[in-house]
């Protein structure tokens, strides 16, 4: 998007790249953190479509055998994602999580008590070193945080190395939809790379994941012509191989199995381009 003596904005690039990119609908050129909002809302996201297609088909098996009222009340008492306080999966699975700050996240409990919370034994998965290297890169305001966690959550995860990253261009997906967005902008609905592409500027970004709704997110933020290189990485699962094999089949531009090898896979493909 850029050659050698250009300095164009990154609003011109983005209106070059959108007007050369099947947008699927969208009109808005760069596409506003409004129109992903309002597209949300009216297009239900895949993953949301997958799973009620196969609660309507345990349920269609479940009456053929005279399992109905059975499978209704198993449903029931087991929830829906996100029913803290009423479904038992939800909140048996938040309150390991969490510990005694649940309430601080999900507004009550916990309401059994599972020990300090599984959050205190994550470590930081990328070094300080890397973080100035990337700074050198792309220029310090160039750096963002794209999370479903709140802030509070993820400051316990990143503390002081937060200060390598644009605050104005992260994004907290569960401060959001606690301010009073909708549910749908959880992963895998591109909002949060959509909303730090715009307050950063950029046409092109590289975000880095470690699961399945991550890339999903990276793919679906093209739609809204947003070109998102997504990089993946297996060092953090418990399955290394079968992370690779995941990334490999869903298309992954890059597969690394650790985040503080991208400042040198990012300066040797620029010798390359060179």
């Amino acid at each position: 998007a850029r050659s050698e003596g250009q300095d164009r904005e990154p609003s011109r690039i983005l209106e070059s790249v959108a007007s050369r990119v099947q947008l699927g609908g969208v009109e808005v050129r760069p596409p506003s953190v409004a129109s992903v909002l309002s597209r949300m809302r009216v297009k239900e996201p895949g993953y949301v479509a997958f799973r009620r297609s196969l609660e309507e088909t345990l349920r269609g098996l479940a009456i053929e055998r005279g399992l109905g009222s059975d499978y209704s009340a198993y449903a029931e008492f087991i929830g829906e994602t996100g029913s803290y306080g009423v479904g038992l999966a939800e909140t048996v699975f938040s309150d390991i999580y969490y510990g005694p700050l649940v309430s601080e996240f999900k507004g009550s409990g916990p309401y059994f008590n599972l020990g300090v919370g599984l959050y205190t034994k994550e470590t930081r998965s990328i070094r300080e070193e890397t973080l100035r290297r990337l700074s050198e890169i792309y220029g310090a305001e160039k750096l963002a945080v794209v999370t479903g966690r709140n802030r509070r959550l993820a400051m316990l995860t990143i503390g002081g190395l937060y200060k390598h990253f644009n605050d104005r261009a992260s994004v907290f997906i569960a401060d959001e939809i606690m301010g009073g967005a909708p549910p749908t902008i959880q992963k895998p609905s591109p909002y949060g790379i959509i909303k730090s592409a715009s307050d950063m500027g950029v046409p092109t970004l590289i975000y880095v994941g470690d699961s399945a709704e991550d890339i999903a997110m990276a793919q679906n933020a093209s739609e809204f012509g947003i070109r998102t290189l997504f990089v993946g990485v297996t060092g953090l699962t418990h399955n290394p191989s079968r992370a690779r094999n995941m990334f490999a089949s869903l298309g992954a531009d890059v597969i690394v199995e650790s985040v503080d090898s991208l400042p040198f896979i990012i300066e040797e493909a620029k010798k390359s381009a060179a």
